[in-house]
């Protein structure tokens, strides 16, 4: 596992331009974070990530997973089951790195069917996943946010190509909300399981239909894809090695300008027989993600450090 596979200037970037495919394609806006905190060296030589370890302060009896921090690294959604069906849930701490407070349900996010996965845009836009009435099986949804009273507004579905007859899950935005990332099943040519995909806003609820992620996709199954904000790193979820299990891969490359390597496992994050949807925090620090832990999923952290 080589986690210094390239030279990134990570420090300071913020969430940037957004090529998917590294073609100087869809995807290609910039977006400048206010008052983005200074970096972490993630990925970058004289950096190492600690082995992960359990964020005791959200530990439940229930199923957590699916993460996702705000660029501040203040606030965290994330997808819990603690009340009964999944639904989206956020916490809060006071400072970056520090414990979080007693998490709570988002009502408006949230229904009495099922939620897959939160992902958010620095306009504070949330795509969610969800079964709910009106999807077909899990479908792409996209709610708006009043500023002014600081409330998210009713979600409204995804028109357009995006959401198949199939299942997505799992979403990723890119910083302006104009691209998001999400995994969908049975994608052409790699039937059987979920694919890490990418679609490109064409009108306010309208996007494209997926296009396949690759070299991230496999022929086995990927259960969650991520990039992080300023577009260089993506990680995804799989059981591509043919253990039988899932285990965090990431891939790394110089600039959007070109495409994603093919990804390596990291070794750091495995701490159970089944790891799921991973998030790299905004200022490079740390690694959320959600794992099993006995017959339950747990929120868990890694985080860099220079020796």
């Amino acid at each position: 596992m080589r986690l210094a596979c390239a030279v990134l200037v990570l420090a300071g970037c913020g969430r940037i331009a957004f090529d998917p495919l590294g073609d100087g394609g869809a995807g290609d806006a910039t977006s400048d974070a206010a008052s983005l905190p200074a970096m972490c060296g993630a990925f970058q030589p004289g950096w190492v990530l600690d082995p992960a370890v359990p964020i005791a302060s959200l530990a439940s009896t229930a199923n957590d997973s699916k993460p996702f921090l705000l660029p501040d690294g203040l606030t965290l959604y994330f997808i819990s089951d603690r009340l009964g069906t999944n639904d989206v849930f956020v916490a809060r701490r006071s400072v970056r790195g520090g414990p979080f407070g007693t998490p709570s349900r988002v009502p408006v996010l949230s229904t009495d069917s099922d939620e897959s996965g939160i992902s958010l845009s620095d306009s504070m836009e949330a795509f969610i996943t969800t079964n709910r009435p009106g999807s077909q099986n899990q479908d792409l949804w996209v709610a708006q946010y009043d500023s002014a009273n600081q409330v998210f507004l009713t979600p409204q579905q995804v028109t357009g190509g995006a959401n198949t007859a199939s299942w997505e899950y799992e979403p990723s935005t890119g910083p302006d909300g104009n691209v998001v990332y999400y995994v969908t099943e049975n994608y052409a040519g790699f039937p059987g399981g979920g694919d890490p995909v990418f679609t490109s806003r064409q009108s306010m609820l309208n996007f494209t239909a997926p296009q396949l992620v690759a070299p991230m996709a496999s022929v086995n199954n990927e259960y969650g894809f991520t990039v992080s904000a300023n577009g260089l790193v993506a990680m995804v979820a799989s059981d591509r090695d043919g253990a039988g299990t899932s285990f965090i891969f990431v891939s790394v490359r110089p600039s959007t300008a070109v495409g994603f390597p093919t990804p390596s496992r990291m070794p750091q994050l495995e701490v159970s027989t089944d790891q799921g949807h991973a998030v790299l925090s905004v200022d490079g620090c740390e690694i959320l993600f959600g794992a099993q832990t006995g017959t339950t999923y747990q929120l868990y952290v890694a985080r860099w450090r220079q020796p």
